[in-house]
């Protein structure tokens, strides 16, 4: 959206927002580029004056890249054991991604924070509460191997503090050398 007024831009789908900001007196304002699923979208435009809404489309979205809606345990995108994904969060985000282990076993986790933001980062039992977690500086990454039983699992990352958005980030998940 464009103009000369303070603007808050939200992407829905139903009643899950997808993305959205705040940008205060901005002459030109953006969403970050997002990944969405096929459906129906309704934007909200808030604020008052006059203002333009130009959409475009960016073209297919690459394989390894996270897949919006991904806020929650119930919508997490899936992620193999040797496989990777990149992603983005913006304000207020917070990605989810699930794997499944299919025996006990040790398994290693790669996640690479973005350059602008402090990035939080939690381990857990699928929809139970996080038993491991790390908060990685600006610029900062990790890897880490644990020893997990079989079962569902869930990384969840969000911004804790830094930029509004353009913050990408990497995880990949392996199985680690003998």
């Amino acid at each position: 959206a464009s103009g000369d007024a303070t603007r808050k831009l939200l992407a829905t789908k139903g009643r899950e927002s997808v993305r959205g900001g705040l940008y205060a007196n901005a002459r030109v304002q953006r969403l970050p580029a997002v990944a969405l699923p096929v459906g129906t979208y309704v934007i909200m435009v808030e604020g008052a004056g006059d203002y333009d809404l130009t959409l475009r489309d960016l073209g297919p979205v690459p394989d390894d890249w996270e897949a919006e809606p991904n806020n929650s345990y119930y919508n997490a995108n899936h992620l193999a054991i040797g496989d990777s994904m990149r992603g983005q969060s913006s304000d207020n985000d917070t990605d989810y991604v699930s794997f499944d282990v299919p025996e006990a076993q040790y398994v290693g986790m790669r996640f690479a924070a973005p350059d602008d933001a402090t990035i939080q980062v939690d381990l857990s039992h699928r929809h139970h509460e996080a038993f491991g977690a790390v908060r990685l500086s600006p610029g900062e990454s990790f890897d880490q191997v644990f020893w997990l039983e079989k079962g569902e699992y869930a990384l969840s990352f969000g911004r804790w503090s830094g930029v509004v958005f353009n913050d990408r980030w990497k995880l990949e998940i392996y199985t680690p050398p003998p």
